[in-house]
């Protein structure tokens, strides 16, 4: 073979060995369990690299009943979950609930997630019974931290767990019924009158408790804590908040503005445990056996330095994963370590890759369903590309000259001055070296960040351009911040030496403090750019991995059907982007009224691709941006992130709210209002995105008409000056979208009755098939004399599930049924999608949620 064949052959990863494709066989069988057609696809896709990796028949027979198994596997392992919630449960009567704790998670923001098991819950009125699985109680600003085992009492609502449930968007349900949740409840500080009762905590997890006092700092004591959450958060700074995340995992103290900086710099992952940390901790394995060969070189005859660090830094990875509280996630990577360890000790050429087959075959058999988990799918994803793609990045860099190399080079032998020749060596070879390692780290972040790039898209909507950022923040966290914080947290719990510990983990908080603050700087400053694509649809992030997969084996075997493993993936790839085409070329228009809880938000599409978002829903705490995590992902979900209009009906913060983050991140060509300003922080916010984006600003009046595309239009109803109101809600925007004449919507805001009266004393036209109820089906907005007017077809409302204000009221429902109209809501179907593929048709009422609608 040629020199070069052979070297470019050499760059190419091995294949898979034959036991690899049956636990890839087995995965697809898992995925099944939600996902049919896409594991069906996916065993396909396994057949075509089985046959080009010359396997034979009997190994793709294997394949198909590994396939088999996952699936029945984890549909035997999935939570059932009860057939319908209690009456008590929907009329949103308080409880008292007792039960066991489970385990504790903590969230940004001063938040803790306790499980309960073995729940029991009583009424007033003396009605009692059992929660069935666990339940999930939500603590904001918690006065004291329960452990598991304890006793907890507590007085809260419990209700379902039902997230935003809109197409494409994050399936809640499904996320805690394979974690044997099916209820929550929330509390704040001391409200519900929480107690804890029990078993007091046993040595070790007393131990525990005082290294996390100690890395934490303990500022603000956990009993002395109000409901107020100014008074509840640290006010020292975010070094040990940030410590603590790093170290322990706790990032109950976490400032959420740091935190979204963190995300925004590319560097999230870093405050979740994981196998970074726990490889952190390890290293301190590997640093240990060096340090024993360079005193003892000739403990390397009977143990390479490779295989003893791996026999040292099992300590370490088991004091970390006990000082974490052995998270699954923690769990998972220790697994991982495990089997990267093994692997080594055998000599297999390529350890990182098997190794990490082996992991997720051991932890699919035991976990099965953590294979919806997106911290697994994460972990898994980026290990593979590190693993693939991370040995062909570092030899091209150490291809690479380094000016200081060269220099030596040059002038090694005719430097007259030994000294001077010695310190200008080492200068370079220290120079060298942190280049090198600078890139090293680069390299593997790249590798990382490109193989997770359709999933974290998905996900998470959005890409962190600064991956420089991890060519600094990972060597600070591995060389000192997370040694020195397991070692500040050990010494600092020891009799003798626990001044030593608390100064090392002063140390490490000015130095984190020090990170905190400029990474706040640099976010300010704009040095952290987020892009907003397209999220990719499922076909597409299948026929990415499948593309790469393909190509590398048609690389390396130049098999026939490995060309048509590269054919499918094209195919998959190119298949949304076909049916978008058309859909856009079809004569349809469509209107959707998102979930975006107790607020409302509708996006029109017209022919032609054109799109009009009017209003975005908005969370009653600023905590939650609605915007980030359900209006722009839907925008941007199988399409470029464009809107030609964003139309904001009235100045309310469950319609406003969500409009700030698609404004800023979204391609948006105007802004249209009433006339009415949002006040404070937040008006002056949206000014200042659309003066920076360039976003020219409309000021929409009773009887304008704008046209979205041929023959669909936007008719301004009300008001005429909405100044005239006392009350924001009378001032809203009412909008008729009509097709060619036709009446196809009436979107009234949150318009009440005085505004419904001057509404109806004008002569505008109101006809459409669909009304989407003012201010959410509220009593104050019901009018027989506008349904009578308008005729619809159908009724919506944009209502939070099991909403406290009780939308929409019963008897607007009633008044509507009376006259055939029914009536349906976002809190029991999710998403409502209504599609007019013809001027003379009704259009199809499309719900996200399965049964709601005969």
């Amino acid at each position: 073979m040629h020199r070069t064949e052979q070297h470019q052959r050499r760059l190419i990863p091995p294949g898979l060995l034959p036991w690899q494709y049956g636990i890839l066989g087995f995965a697809a069988g898992i995925l099944g369990l939600r996902f049919p057609f896409p594991a069906c696809l996916s065993l396909i896709f396994i057949f075509l690299l089985c046959r080009a990796s010359s396997l034979k028949m009997r190994a793709r027979v294997a394949v198909a009943a590994c396939f088999l198994v996952g699936l029945g596997w984890a549909v035997a392992v999935l939570p059932v979950p009860p057939d319908s919630p209690p009456q008590w449960m929907l009329d949103r009567k308080t409880a008292v609930v007792q039960g066991r704790v489970d385990h504790v998670e903590t969230r940004p923001g001063g938040v803790l997630r306790v499980f309960l098991g073995e729940a029991r819950y009583s009424l007033v009125d003396g009605q009692q019974g059992e929660i069935p699985g666990l339940l999930l109680w939500n603590w904001h600003f918690p006065r004291t931290r329960p452990h598991a085992g304890q006793e907890v009492q507590v007085r809260m609502r419990v209700r379902p767990v039902r997230g935003y449930a809109n197409d494409g968007g994050w399936d809640t349900v499904f996320h805690w019924q394979r974690q044997g949740v099916f209820y929550r409840g929330w509390t704040h500080g001391a409200k519900g009158a929480p107690e804890l009762s029990g078993p007091p905590p046993g040595m070790l997890e007393r131990w525990r408790e005082a290294m996390r006092l100690a890395v934490s700092g303990d500022v603000v004591a956990y009993e002395a804590r109000t409901t107020n959450p100014s008074d509840s958060l640290r006010t020292d700074g975010h070094g040990r908040a940030l410590l603590a995340a790093l170290v322990l995992g706790d990032r109950l103290l976490l400032d959420e503005n740091l935190y979204a900086a963190v995300q925004d710099a590319a560097l999230g992952h870093s405050l979740a445990l994981s196998g970074l940390h726990l490889g952190f901790a390890a290293t301190m394995g590997f640093a240990l056996a060096w340090l024993l060969g360079w005193i003892r070189p000739a403990l390397y005859l009977r143990c390479p330095r490779l295989k003893l660090g791996v026999l040292l830094a099992i300590p370490f990875a088991l004091f970390y994963l006990w000082l974490g509280g052995a998270s699954p996630s923690l769990v998972r990577a220790a697994v991982m370590l495990f089997s990267w360890g093994v692997m080594l000790w055998l000599d297999r050429e390529r350890p990182l890759l098997d190794g990490l087959f082996a992991a997720v075959a051991l932890i699919l058999l035991v976990s099965p369903l953590s294979l919806f988990d997106i911290r697994l799918q994460l972990s898994v994803v980026a290990v593979a590309g590190i693993s693939i793609l991370g040995p062909i990045l570092w030899r091209m860099i150490s291809k690479v000259r380094l000016p200081g190399e060269q220099r030596i080079a040059g002038t090694e032998s005719d430097s007259k001055d030994a000294i001077r020749m010695r310190l200008s060596k080492w200068v370079s070879v220290l120079v060298g070296s942190v280049i090198r390692s600078t890139l090293g780290v680069l390299a593997v972040s790249t590798a990382a960040t490109l193989a997770l790039l359709p999933l974290s898209v998905w996900y998470f909507g959005q890409v962190a351009l600064g991956l420089w950022t991890n060519a600094v923040w990972l060597p600070v966290l591995g060389l000192f911040a997370i040694p020195a914080g397991l070692a500040g947290a050990l010494l600092s719990t020891l009799p003798g030496v626990s001044w030593l510990g608390q100064g090392l983990l002063a140390l490490d908080a000015a130095l984190l403090e020090a990170c905190a603050q400029g990474v706040l700087a640099l976010g300010e400053a704009g040095w952290f750019p987020v892009l907003t694509p397209m999220r990719p649809l499922w076909p597409q992030i299948l026929g990415t991995y499948a593309l790469v997969l393909s190509l590398l084996v048609v690389l390396r075997t130049r098999h026939r059907a490995a060309w048509g493993g590269v054919l499918l993936a094209v195919g998959l790839l190119i298949w949304p982007w076909a049916q978008r085409e058309f859909t856009d070329a079809d004569e349809a228009v469509s209107l959707t009224l998102l979930d975006v809880g107790q607020g409302q938000s509708v996006l029109v599409e017209a022919p032609g691709g054109h799109r009009v978002l009017i209003d975005g829903g908005g969370a009653w705490s600023k905590s939650f941006d609605v915007g980030k995590a359900v209006v722009t992902p839907q925008v941007a979900w199988g399409r470029l992130p464009q809107l030609d209009l964003v139309v904001l009906t009235h100045p309310d913060q469950d319609h406003y709210r969500g409009l700030l983050h698609p404004l800023r991140r979204c391609t948006v060509k105007r802004f249209a209002h009433n006339g009415r300003w949002v006040s404070g922080e937040e008006g002056a916010e949206l000014r200042e995105i659309l003066r920076d984006r360039g976003i020219p600003v409309e000021v929409w009046r009773a009887g304008m008409r704008h046209e979205l595309a041929p023959g669909v239009a936007l008719e301004v109803l009300h008001p005429d000056d909405p100044e005239r109101y006392a009350d924001n809600n009378d001032g809203s925007l009412v909008l008729r979208l009509t097709w060619n004449g036709r009446g196809l919507a009436l979107i009234p805001g949150d318009v009440e009755a005085p505004g419904l009266d001057e509404l109806l004393t004008s002569d505008a036209g109101l006809t459409a098939e669909v009304l989407v109820l003012p201010h959410h089906g509220a009593a104050d907005a019901l009018s027989p004399e506008l349904y009578k007017r308008c005729k619809p077809r159908f009724a919506l409302a944009a209502a939070g599930f099991l909403n406290h204000l009780g939308f929409p009221h019963p008897e607007v429902c009633a008044t509507l049924a009376r006259r055939g109209v029914p009536v349906f809501d976002t809190g029991k179907c999710g998403q409502l999608r209504l599609v007019w593929t013809d001027a003379h048709l009704p259009p199809a009422v499309l719900p996200c949620l399965p049964g709601q609608i005969e």
